[in-house]
């Protein structure tokens, strides 16, 4: 989670905080459908702000994907023959020279 992310979801909490504390003092004194209108939209802040989180995550692991799909893939001299190579070789042809 980045500085940004950090932020916004320091500042989706205040407001679900916010939110939470105003429908506890004004739960008697308004109608029952505004105080559950609000506890709800306090409650998609915060998912707002999880979904938030997550989704930071998410492009930081496709950066990650990226940056390592980009990198030149290492230069192997084409004359240069492995030794395992160079061994298996040996060995198939070690019958060739017998018949010479």
């Amino acid at each position: 989670m980045n500085r940004y992310t950090r932020a916004l979801l320091a500042l989706y909490l205040a407001v679900f905080a916010w939110l939470a504390y105003c429908t506890v003092q004004t739960w008697s004194q308004v109608p029952a459908w505004s105080s559950t209108v609000m506890a709800a939209g306090s409650l998609a802040v915060v998912v707002a702000g999880f979904r938030e989180a997550e989704h930071a995550d998410d492009l930081r692991g496709l950066r990650v994907e990226l940056e390592h799909a980009s990198r030149p893939a290492p230069v192997t001299d084409p004359l240069v023959i492995p030794d395992d190579e160079r061994a298996r070789f040996d060995e198939i042809t070690a019958g060739f020279e017998d018949a010479a």
